[in-house]
């Protein structure tokens, strides 16, 4: 199987059992993965604002829905991660090796999803899902800053805004008691912080290797993401520090908002939450973390 077919499975667990393969075949290639492809589905896919409203988080119905939409995100990472992965083999080995680990990672998140909704009967295709985080992505362009802006929007911008949300959404579980969407959530947000730091890590030193301030492109560079993609959750400043945020970036997370407010920081002016919208490019940001 090459990499444009895996891409095309439509199946879920059959994208996560040749993810190894898929991976390794990419790491061992020098020509970049022909685009553009759109990512297989087995189940309906429609832009966020036409998704029926969530449950209750108390309920069955409102766990399993969150287990729903964290493993869509799950999906849409990993196949993110192989997509960056084949479109661009002369980036740095280093980047290329830890970014093959990470897809692995996300198939292991997404099959905890995907096993949490069997044991409470919403199995995946319950709900429809969208593609908007796919979407998201900058596609590859010649330019020598173009795996820089990849690695902000995907795994800083939305990566980073995934940390928020998981945080948000502990926050609403803590009166629901133990339950399996609460462990499989905890387990996927502590993991994720290091995906973000993975980004962070390469975000700078891609910038230092073109000359450019990582503070400063960051600056330009987030504007453009939001605009797309709004956060919609209070910025968790922990969180966004153990994925190594600066505190320029932080605060400049924070300028660009409407308002504030913070989780687990210091106390600043508060961010005002960006309500649901259709967004340039015909998708939206749909609060899938609730």
């Amino acid at each position: 199987m090459n990499g444009a077919e895996w891409f095309r499975l439509k199946a879920a667990r059959d994208k996560i059992a040749a993810i190894e393969s898929t991976v390794a075949a990419f790491l061992h290639s020098t020509e970049s993965l022909a685009w553009p492809i759109c990512p297989g589905r087995d189940i309906e896919t429609r832009e966020g604002y036409m998704h029926p409203p969530k449950p209750k988080l108390s309920s069955q119905d409102g766990q399993g829905r969150l287990l729903h939409d964290v493993a869509n995100i799950e999906l849409q990472a990993m196949e993110l991660a192989v997509r960056t992965l084949g479109e661009y083999p002369e980036a740095p080995r280093g980047f290329r090796e830890e970014l093959a680990d990470l897809a692995v990672q996300e198939a292991k998140h997404l099959r905890l999803c995907l096993d949490a909704m069997d044991e409470i009967d919403r199995p995946w295709g319950t709900w429809p899902i969208h593609l908007a985080l796919w979407e998201q992505a900058p596609l590859k362009t010649a330019s020598r800053t173009n795996l820089i802006e990849r690695i902000f929007v995907v795994h800083r911008h939305m990566e980073g805004s995934g940390l928020d949300a998981g945080s948000a959404i502990l926050t609403r579980l803590s009166g629901v008691g133990r339950t399996r969407a609460k462990a499989v959530v905890q387990l996927i947000l502590k993991e994720e912080v290091d995906h973000v730091a993975f980004g962070t890590k390469w975000y700078r030193a891609l910038c230092l290797s073109e000359g450019l301030d990582p503070d400063s492109r960051f600056a330009e560079l987030l504007p453009s993401a939001l605009a797309k993609s709004p956060r919609t959750e209070k910025l968790d400043m922990e969180l966004r520090r153990k994925a190594g945020f600066s505190e320029s970036e932080i605060q400049c997370l924070l300028r660009t908002q409407s308002g504030v407010s913070t989780v687990g920081g210091d106390a600043v002016e508060a961010v005002a939450e960006v309500p649901l919208r259709v967004v340039e490019g015909g998708y939206s940001r749909e609060r899938v973390l609730q």
